[in-house]
């Protein structure tokens, strides 16, 4: 019986809210088992986490990302403590090294493609034909620039920063031997009678091109003469001049190639290639027996 006024109390039944673990797990057989207590509370976006006790474990959303690939490339990589790690990009000057590295080793490479010198002749044009002064040929074959030259009728020598000089035959177009083991550049070259002589740093060496370039004697700017070859070449780019030395900055010969001039400090060296030192010959033909002398 009811009477007026009163008010019965009904028993509803509560809607049973999915949790964020049965979310996670709605594609997975492996899904943990959840409690199957009611929950009055909304529910929470998956990347949010209420508060007191209510925290996601960091280990499922790493079981989730194995088993959705697409899931993990495109939040990234998530560590523990929530936070996103992503590559950084190179920045600009790394990217510029990179890419000056790689054009150094292409250089390198192009240099060891060119085993030997050439003398190429120079395709003439419309207008360089009618010029008075035209350049008809052009010697290719050194590393690095160029510093000195000087010539015969026959033969073309060559000093560059590559440490060599390079001796042409300008009626073949070939280059026909290479002078190296210079201590540094070679900065000036000059050739009498088979001797051709090449300045580097405090040196200056002496070379019989008859005898397969042979380095037959070293000159120093202090006036001292060596058997052979006396100063070591090395990788340096840094100029090292020994105590009591100077910077043979040139040379020349008069045109009988009798003397030898040399340019080192404030002073000029002569040197008579006729003469003897110590007794000993200049070159290795007995029938040659010019020497140096100071």
């Amino acid at each position: 019986m009811k009477l007026c006024g009163e008010t019965k109390t009904r028993n509803k039944a509560r809607r049973r809210t999915t949790t964020q673990m049965e979310l996670l797990y709605a594609n997975s057989d492996s899904a943990p088992d959840t409690p199957t207590a009611d929950f009055s509370s909304p529910m929470l976006p998956l990347a949010e986490t209420p508060e007191g006790g209510g925290d996601m474990d960091s280990s499922a959303v790493r079981d989730y990302a194995a088993l959705s690939p697409g899931f993990s490339s495109k939040m990234g990589s998530i560590t523990p403590s929530g936070v996103e790690k992503r590559t950084p990009e190179p920045s600009p000057l790394s990217r510029r090294k990179t890419y000056d590295k790689a054009q150094a080793v292409a250089e390198r490479a192009k240099v060891k493609e060119i085993k030997q010198g050439v003398i190429n002749p120079v395709p003439s044009t419309k207008s360089s034909r009618s010029a008075a002064l035209q350049c008809v040929h052009v010697a290719e074959g050194h590393s690095k620039a160029i510093l000195c030259v000087d010539c015969t009728d026959d033969l073309l020598f060559t000093g560059s920063k590559d440490r060599t000089c390079k001796v042409w035959n300008l009626v073949t177009g070939q280059e026909i031997m290479s002078l190296a083991g210079h201590p540094n550049n070679v900065v000036s070259v000059r050739y009498s009678s088979s001797l051709v002589f090449t300045v580097s740093t405090s040196y200056v060496k002496v070379w019989d091109i008859r005898d397969a370039a042979k380095c037959i004697r070293t000159l120093t700017s202090s006036g001292q003469v060596s058997v052979g070859d006396a100063c070591a070449s090395n990788t340096s780019r840094t100029v090292v001049i020994p105590a009591g030395e100077n910077q043979i900055n040139q040379i020349a010969l008069n045109p009988n190639g009798t003397v030898l001039y040399t340019a080192t400090g404030n002073s000029v060296r002569v040197w008579d290639l006729r003469r003897y030192e110590e007794g000993t010959c200049l070159t290795t033909n007995n029938s040659y027996n010019d020497n140096i002398h100071m």
